[in-house]
């Protein structure tokens, strides 16, 4: 049951997070062409900069708590981290908790 729901949440998670990556991208491009949005976009935008904020904590988070395991890993660690968010540092300690009993 576990495993079913994380699989669930990583893909919306990835998803998501690849939405906001774009909504980022087209904010720039209207930006740089000083054009104007329709004012219900901005609700959007905000809640995207507040999730790829969290997830990017979660990455550089996962990114060093990663460096202690001997794979070493820590960028494609850190990056994977970032799309699925929680999840991935959920998982980082359960084999870490595993390895150390």
């Amino acid at each position: 049951m576990k495993a079913t729901i994380f699989a669930a949440i990583k893909v919306v998670s990835s998803i998501l997070m690849s939405g906001a990556i774009v909504l980022q991208a087209w904010d720039l491009t209207l930006g740089i062409d000083w054009a104007a949005l329709p004012g219900w976009f901005y609700g959007a935008f905000w809640y995207a900069r507040c999730a790829a904020a969290i997830h990017l904590v979660e990455g550089i988070a996962a990114a060093v708590w990663v460096t202690k395991r001997p794979e070493h890993q820590s960028l494609s660690y850190g990056i994977y981290t970032f799309f699925v968010g929680t999840v991935g540092l959920q998982e980082l300690w359960d084999t870490r908790s595993k390895a150390t009993t």
